[in-house]
């Protein structure tokens, strides 16, 4: 388990656990559970009321996800085929404060521009 994140009512921590996906613990009820099984994600981020818990999918079916604490299904919530990736590590996801995900995007790097200078 690693890349530990506790929610902000700090009921729970959520690690990824490698390929196969992610669990939350409960401090409540000192349980491990499962919310995650759809393969290896990235950045779990915490909605802002700790009911959701956001990750990012970048295998063939790339796409920001959530997945309710209480148990379900994770809903796509963006989908990213077809979108460059850009960051330090390639990729970076976070939420702002309504909860929207937020990625850096590639939009290229090799335009060229001419400036022209006015002399005054």
């Amino acid at each position: 388990m690693w890349s530990p994140r506790w929610s902000p009512s700090g009921r729970f921590i959520a690690g990824l656990n490698g390929a196969a996906g992610m669990k939350i613990f409960d401090f409540e009820t000192q349980r491990w559970s499962e919310v995650q099984r759809m393969g290896a994600c990235s950045f779990p981020t915490w909605s802002s009321d700790s009911q959701f818990i956001y990750f990012v999918l970048a295998g063939a079916d790339r796409g920001v996800f959530r997945v309710r604490v209480s148990g379900g299904n994770a809903e796509r919530v963006v989908d990213l085929k077809g979108f460059r990736y850009t960051g330090a590590f390639n990729l970076w996801m976070g939420l702002d404060p309504t909860d929207t995900p937020m990625l850096i995007r590639d939009i290229g790097t090799d335009d060229i521009y001419a400036l022209t200078l006015e002399q005054k």
